[in-house]
């Protein structure tokens, strides 16, 4: 079935925030009269997040039962063991028959008005990418020491060695148009936390149209899964390695 919209929640011990999540977007969704699915994305969760997602689609089910217009679809991914938010948004777009795409963090940092925002920027062709911006004007969060920290080392990051020159590259909320995300993810090699990077660079090396789209972030929670130093030596590795794939991504482009 084809869709107006897809929205990917990539979600990894999200037990506290996934069901009111879906709940909200859906309601949201079903407000803005737009056939639309929702695919969380159960990225080897070790908590109950799986079996909230389940109960989700079940209620989603009941009530569809019986109309003549099915107000949206809720559209599991789930796999075992854990492999990355990266490759859990990739799955996502594989599976997302939309003809828009956004994904958004399973604690929904942004009010959720911001989805018909970002999706109408792209049904008007204003890009073939948008992602959200804290640091533009017009945006702003209320945001840990060490969330401040990740956000900066990611933007000196993508622009000394990528040549990116957005000033937010990593936050959970972004989309795209049909080919652009098709086009991302299957060229797509970072399976954690540099793959909003990778996607960034591989769109560049396109020539997809990206524009950011100023959000207030709500939350001042920093995340359990992610380790500072780990994480940090991981993702200035995963920022080197995609520079020295520009070949590739470009031979890919090619097939």
């Amino acid at each position: 079935m084809q869709y107006d919209l897809s929205i990917i929640i990539p979600c990894y011990n999200a037990q506290k925030h996934i069901a009111d999540t879906i709940q909200r977007i859906d309601s949201f969704l079903i407000s803005k009269d737009l056939n639309y699915e929702i695919i969380p994305v159960n990225d080897g969760s070790k908590d109950d997040t799986e079996k909230l997602i389940d109960q989700a689609t079940k209620d989603k089910q009941r009530d569809n039962n019986g109309i003549n217009h099915v107000w949206g679809d809720i559209r599991k991914v789930s796999y075992s063991p854990n492999k990355g938010k990266g490759e859990a948004v990739r799955q996502g777009i594989l599976h997302a028959n939309g003809e828009y795409i956004i994904f958004v963090d399973a604690d929904l940092p942004v009010d959720v008005s911001c989805i018909k925002q970002m999706y109408d920027m792209l049904k008007t062709n204003k890009a073939d990418f948008v992602l959200a911006d804290r640091r533009s004007e017009g945006g702003s969060e209320n945001a840990s020491f060490l969330r401040h920290l990740v956000s900066m080392f990611g933007f000196m990051t993508t622009k000394v060695i990528l040549g990116i020159p957005f000033k937010d590259t990593q936050a959970g909320f972004k989309g795209f148009n049909r080919k652009c995300a098709k086009a991302l993810a299957g060229a797509q090699k970072v399976k954690r936390f540099a793959f909003d990077m990778e996607y960034l660079y591989i769109a560049r090396l396109y020539n997809f149209k990206i524009v950011s789209l100023p959000v207030v972030y709500k939350n001042d929670v920093f995340s359990t899964t992610v380790h500072i130093v780990r994480d940090s030596i991981r993702t200035l590795t995963d920022v080197v390695r995609i520079r020295l794939r520009k070949r590739e991504y470009l031979a890919h482009r090619s097939h």
